[in-house]
């Protein structure tokens, strides 16, 4: 579990004035992040990940990667494939029924799944099975920057999504699904923990 966590509390929203500068907010963010998804496209390349191609894991596409690129998974399973996300601009994304990433008793710094520290968009990937020593391992690890997470899903976790608390980071989860929860006595997991951060937004449906 975190040490101390300062955990954010999304203000109540009471009254059309503040629902509308929350609705206002959300879609500047998702503005922001349709800019990083351009940028992507226009100045980075593409990379493919899966069994039949060059590179076959996600760790491997990690180590090439660029400013701005483009990480694609080809639908399926990929088994202890974690590491660290410190690309700048960088997209992670499956197509399709997405990919489904199982952690096997692996992590990337004693965190999580993914630790992400920078300006990333992560699309259509199932997170499961996320542990560390500690007890509170995560899908993602969030830690520095701006994070979108859209259409991703989140099962048997320690953490589904966990942040650091920094006033300049912002997240924004869209479309996701977060469950099942282990059970270990003494302890309690969070689905979804969102430390004391600058920003965060939840859009769409977002099943916790």
């Amino acid at each position: 579990m975190p040490k101390n966590p300062k955990q954010h509390q999304v203000p109540a929203v009471q009254g059309p004035g503040l629902a509308t500068s929350r609705r206002q907010w959300c879609a500047a963010v998702l503005s922001a992040l349709a800019t990083m998804d351009a940028g992507a496209q226009d100045q980075g390349k593409t990379i493919r990940v899966g069994p039949d191609r060059q590179l076959t894991s996600l760790q491997a596409a990690l180590r090439v990667a660029n400013t701005a690129d483009v990480i694609e998974l080809d639908p399926g399973e990929y088994r202890g494939d974690v590491g660290v996300v410190d690309v700048p601009r960088l997209t992670i994304r499956s197509r399709g029924t997405g990919a489904v990433l199982h952690a096997d008793g692996q992590h990337a710094e004693g965190k999580a799944m993914l630790v992400v520290r920078g300006d990333v968009v992560i699309e259509n990937l199932e997170f499961r099975g996320a542990r560390v020593p500690v007890g509170n391992g995560a899908g993602i690890r969030f830690e520095r920057g701006r994070l979108a997470v859209r259409r991703c899903r989140f099962f048997d976790n320690e953490m589904g999504i966990l942040t650091a608390s920094e006033p300049s980071m912002q997240l924004d989860v869209v479309d996701c699904d977060f469950g099942a929860a282990p059970q270990h006595e003494g302890m309690l997991h969070h689905l979804l923990y969102v430390g004391a951060i600058g920003r965060w937004c939840k859009i769409g449906r977002a099943h916790v």
